[in-house]
């Protein structure tokens, strides 16, 4: 049995975070995690991205049910299919080569009874470990294709000892324990996750490693500490007097423009992403200096973007389900026609990032090179939902389920809530009716929350960096090629070839 989606990511936000001091340089202590927490910690990475230096084969991630994971904790898949296996061993001593090949019998040998894997193609099998593992483990999976064919007796002792170990292997005899583990084993792409290598991982994924552990960095700060009492000393003198007083005003503004005047051009530097002050110029001189120090607001502002993009989304959801919770709706509305308003409002929730993102003009390109319509307004909107739940009605009532991903449980699933959605729908005539009928009775409410939603995300998106806001204009340009320029003739001159 496997959790994944929405399940499995309740069950990893159970996880208690442990702490960890100075974890930036120091690796992260993952042996205080429990071992369902350090499979959490797994599933969590491999859900969002992949270690570095490794091609993604896979785009979503599953966890086994513990005490039943069969050799694998996590499943990965790619498109529905099962791509791959992860088995996590949070273990207080470094596992040795003997106990990977019983844990990769197991694998193979648990797939063959179950058959619900067959190693008729090639999947990857990952051993992520909390621990380093002995040296000869390492050695292992770098130099596979020397090494394997030296250990062939070890495997074949290891399939043995995993069959006599488990009864559901009875009906296994040893020597086909050893045939399908060998010739399995072969068609494994196998590779090895050690603490070096989730540390680097975590690292990309501040998300993740917030979740379970409590980071604390180790410095003397002394002057921060003052500073920050002044701070709080002038908040504290404040803080009867600021109800009523709006975010920014123009009063912050002038300070802010202060700021930026008092400080000498010679520091003053403008990326088109940023606006720096204070910083000499010098310090982004070098082409991997100013690649690294941009590269790092570049992810910020990236994240803090993608941020924005999936809480406008969830609050479509959200405004979707209010429409929904109408008690009336329960009887007027056929269940068909119950999709329409998460559809149509994904449409806003588009719209709104779009526009917030200032990305018009690139997705008016993509919109020619994919063929996707331009919607130019939500009447608009509303007849393309309408157009794509009719093709997929069209389909189910022909009984067509093709277009359902997924393994064989999971489409199973699905039939069902398809079922509850054409319930009572039997021609296409019928389904068009019923989906129009809905689309009438919705379209009030669901026009409301669409301008509700643009007023709320409307604005076009910008994020200030050091007391300057983003500029959009051919000054800005002329003045980001300018900075290049300057940034340029304080490089270091190459050093003459011999």
């Amino acid at each position: 049995m496997i959790v994944s989606g929405a399940q499995a990511d309740e069950k990893m936000s159970a996880s208690a975070p442990v702490e960890s001091i100075d974890a930036g340089l120091a690796s992260f202590p993952y042996l205080q995690l429990t071992d369902e927490d350090f499979e959490k910690l797994a599933y969590a990475l491999f859900k969002k991205s992949a270690p570095d230096g490794w091609m993604r084969d896979w785009d979503d991630a599953a966890v086994m049910v513990r005490g039943a994971d069969a050799g694998r904790d996590l499943l990965l898949t790619l498109g529905g299919k099962t791509a791959g296996f992860v088995q996590c061993k949070r273990l207080e001593s470094g596992i040795a080569l003997p106990a990977v090949f019983r844990e990769i019998s197991k694998l193979i040998l648990f797939a063959h009874v179950n058959g619900d894997v067959i190693f008729d193609r090639s999947y990857t099998y990952i051993l992520a470990l909390a621990r380093d593992p002995a040296a000869t483990v390492v050695d292992f999976f770098s130099r596979r294709a020397e090494r394997e064919k030296e250990c062939v007796d070890q495997i074949r002792e290891a399939a043995r000892a995993v069959r006599d170990e488990y009864k559901t292997f009875s009906a296994v005899t040893a020597p086909d324990a050893e045939t399908l583990v060998l010739e399995a084993l072969r068609r494994l792409t196998i590779k090895l996750i050690r603490p070096t290598e989730f540390n680097q991982w975590i690292g990309r994924e501040p998300s993740v490693s917030q979740a379970f552990f409590k980071q604390r960095l180790v410095i003397d700060a002394t002057e921060a500490n003052e500073n920050l009492r002044r701070v709080e000393e002038m908040m504290a003198a404040l803080s009867a007097k600021v109800d009523g007083v709006p975010l920014l005003t123009d009063v912050d503004m002038k300070i802010i423009l202060d700021r930026i005047e008092k400080t000498p051009e010679t520091h003053r530097l403008h990326f088109g992403l940023a606006a720096l002050f204070g910083y000499p110029a010098e310090m982004f001189a070098e082409t991997k200096d100013l690649e690294a120090r941009l590269g790092r607001i570049s992810k910020a502002v990236a994240e803090i973007d993608e941020d924005y993009i999936d809480w406008i989304f969830k609050k479509s959801r959200e405004y979707a389900n209010e429409v929904l919770d109408d008690g009336m709706l329960l009887y007027t509305v056929h269940p068909f026609a119950r999709q329409v308003p998460a559809a149509f409002l994904g449409e806003i929730a588009k719209q709104c990032s779009d526009l917030a993102m200032g990305s018009s003009v690139i997705g008016e390109f993509i919109r020619k090179q994919t063929g996707e319509p331009n919607l130019r307004d939500d009447d608009a909107r509303l007849d393309h939902i309408r157009g794509i739940l009719l093709d997929s009605g069209y389909r189910y009532l022909d009984d067509d389920f093709s277009a359902l991903a997924g393994d064989e449980e999971l489409v199973r699933i699905k039939k069902g809530i398809v079922a509850q959605f054409m319930h009572g729908i039997s021609s296409r005539a019928d389904l068009e009716a019923k989906l129009d009928a809905g689309i009438a009775t919705l379209k009030p409410s669901l026009f409301a929350k669409a301008d509700k939603l643009r007023t709320l995300c409307g604005q076009r998106t910008s994020i200030v960096l050091t007391h300057s806001g983003l500029l959009e204009s051919n000054e800005a340009i002329k003045r980001m090629t300018e900075t290049l320029i300057k940034l340029g003739s304080l490089k270091k001159p190459e050093a003459p070839e011999n």
